[in-house]
């Protein structure tokens, strides 16, 4: 059974609009992608993730068969390994909290405002995303999970 979540696998994105952006696989099911995109496909695999990056969590289908294809492997060391921190958001109690490592504390809308959701994310809303990088216009997916547009 091919492992889908290996830490250090470098997958490659083809968006609609032609070019190219990467993710690495950190933890299952967490991925950082790069907010650059290329026109050509990269070789230097290190140096696409030496900018800005993102982490969320993935959903499973989105790596393997007829997901992303793996492109190559880096040293995992070489991206900032901590957990992030994600923001949860109750809509019953309309109460925010930050979850990391397992552990959930109460926070202000304040404390969430430049946080992930805590969501897992689908292949095409991974590929919306970035897309919406490379074109440089806002995501649809990102505005509506952000804690802003909460209560």
């Amino acid at each position: 059974m091919v492992k889908n979540f290996e830490c250090g696998k470098v997958v490659q994105i083809p968006l609609s609009n032609g070019k190219f952006s990467y993710g690495l696989i950190l933890s299952d099911p967490l991925v950082a992608f790069s907010e650059n995109s290329y026109d050509v496909p990269q070789s230097d695999l290190g140096k696409v993730f030496g900018g800005k990056l993102f982490k969320i969590w993935v959903m499973k289908d989105a790596l393997g068969k007829n997901g992303w294809s793996k492109v190559g492997c880096i040293e995992a060391n070489q991206i900032e390994l901590s957990e992030p921190k994600f923001y949860k958001f109750d809509l019953l109690s309309k109460q925010f909290s930050i979850y990391t490592n397992g552990n959930e504390i109460p926070a202000t809308k304040e404390e969430c405002i430049e946080l992930e959701c805590a969501a897992v994310w689908s292949k095409e809303h991974v590929e919306e995303r970035l897309l919406a990088l490379s074109e440089g216009r806002e995501s649809k997916w990102v505005s509506s999970l952000s804690a802003e547009s909460r209560v």
